[in-house]
């Protein structure tokens, strides 16, 4: 909903922008390859933020499956988190509340399909090509922070809004802008305590 939309999106913007950290930090030596391959992912989240508002639903919800089931492979990304960036998360959670079984079915598909293409894919990549699979992903989560920003024209509708910058601080009131850093402050904080919580617990 709008009234906590933005401190959910800034909670995961939060979030992302401090996991970047974690898959780069496979990348032991950064030689050229790995910053254009970073680039890359950057462009290619960019350019599916233009293809996703002309493109149907249902097939969205596919992808989301398919990407959302790879996600679980890869450090420092959640199958949640790549809904919503996709756009896809309302449509899902609104399923559930709604009792409507057909947005979630096309998402079981995608996970199948994902399952058979996509995972083996990444397993190959990542056991043949780590650093240049972690360099990718790093771009792919800076790409993904252009639509995590928090301040968007709505939070409702299905697909991706619009962005709203730093000229809509003048219509917010205070209290907003400031709940909206502290849940930015509190997605830093839950990615440092997943990350201290793992260390612990493999040491």
């Amino acid at each position: 909903k709008d009234s906590t939309g933005p401190y959910i999106f800034s909670f995961f913007f939060g979030l992302v922008l401090f996991s970047i950290r974690e898959p780069w930090r496979y990348v032991a030596t950064p030689e050229l390859k790995h910053y254009l391959l970073a680039v890359a992912g950057v462009v290619f989240v960019y350019t599916s933020i233009n293809l996703e508002s002309d493109s149907d639903s249902k097939v969205m919800l596919i992808v989301g499956g398919m990407f959302a089931l790879t996600a679980m492979l890869l450090p420092g990304v959640s199958g949640a988190l790549v809904l919503l960036t996709l756009g896809q998360y309302n449509s899902i959670a609104s399923s559930f509340h709604g009792g409507g079984l057909e947005p979630l079915m096309y998402l079981i598909l995608g996970g199948i399909i994902g399952l058979f293409t996509f995972v083996p894919v990444m397993k190959y990549m990542i056991d043949q090509y780590l650093d240049n699979t972690m360099a990718m992903l790093s771009g792919l989560m800076c790409g993904s922070l252009i639509t995590l920003w928090p301040w968007k024209e709505n939070y409702d509708g299905e697909g991706l809004s619009p962005n709203l910058y730093l000229q809509v601080l003048e219509d917010l009131p205070i209290v907003s802008i400031f709940l909206t850093f502290l849940f930015f402050g509190g997605g830093i904080a839950a990615s440092y305590g997943l990350k201290q919580f793992e260390v612990r617990n493999w040491s």
